[in-house]
């Protein structure tokens, strides 16, 4: 649990007695924890243990011997962009600090369910671009969801032509044949890298002249999608409000649960 003060202090409290609030809260986040570890524990034989980190060092906290993660999961509660430029989060902590990969659940008020939900199909979004090929590492290296069919997609823009019509020269976009095999041929290398691993591999190549994170997304929806994966490469918060990346999009918008990979070193 990270416990962010500010967020959670009564202003009356923080100002008379901030150190014995602050201590009675995390108490509290302890004994929650530890509520959390027995109800898991009487469900699965993985190990579990707990810990209560400083909201104000995520990163640091996160690095410390005994602690060395290979991935993490974590609910997000889809903080607007706005918000999260003034006051941040700590997804956005995390996705510009820590090197592994981090997979995001859509958080709900919904009580937890101990049935296990099987992800079938995960979807692995590879824009042509060097550092992209990063979203692949998790599958190769930690050999997570080795059962769940990979769909390899890549997307490609319409091309333009302009025709005469109703007296006017006009712009149509049109699907490019030349494109589409060249982006098949593109994946066909990661397909068979995937394949000698044993995993059972779909490509795809789709023209669309939607953004990237919006043809991802409606082709998640429409198959039986449970988790997409993808490069992240990390953006200052001005840039993320302004400019926001594919990641960033789906960040915002995807109900799915959603596997970042970043790609920068670690600041």
């Amino acid at each position: 649990h990270v416990f962010v003060a500010v967020d959670v202090l009564d202003p009356y409290d923080a100002l008379h007695f901030p150190d014995v609030s602050l201590a009675g809260l995390k108490r509290d986040k302890h004994r929650y924890l530890a509520d959390v570890v027995q109800q898991i524990s009487t469900k699965s034989s993985v190990f579990t243990t707990s810990r209560v980190i400083d909201g104000r060092a995520v990163s640091p906290s996160l690095n410390v011997p005994g602690l060395d993660a290979d991935l993490i999961v974590m609910a997000t509660h889809g903080r607007g962009a706005f918000a999260r430029f003034w006051s941040g989060s700590v997804a956005h902590s995390l996705l510009q600090r820590i090197s592994v990969p981090l997979i995001f659940v859509r958080g709900d008020n919904e009580p937890v369910t101990s049935g296990a939900q099987t992800v079938s199909q995960v979807l692995l979004s590879l824009d042509g671009v060097k550092s992209s090929e990063k979203v692949l590492d998790p599958l190769l290296n930690l050999g997570i969801f080795p059962n769940a069919q990979t769909t390899l997609l890549h997307v490609v823009p319409l091309k333009p032509k302009h025709v005469v019509r109703d007296y006017a020269l006009r712009t149509e976009w049109v699907p490019s044949r030349r494109r589409w095999i060249a982006g098949m041929q593109y994946l066909q290398p990661f397909a068979r890298t995937l394949q000698e691993n044993g995993r059972r591999v779909h490509t795809n190549v789709v023209s669309s002249d939607e953004p990237t994170a919006q043809v991802l997304l409606r082709y998640a929806n429409q198959l039986d999608i449970g988790l997409i994966a993808l490069a992240y490469h990390r953006q200052g918060p001005l840039t993320r409000l302004l400019w926001p990346s594919c990641a960033e999009y789906l960040f915002r918008k995807s109900t799915l649960p959603v596997m970042f990979v970043p790609v920068d070193a670690a600041s």
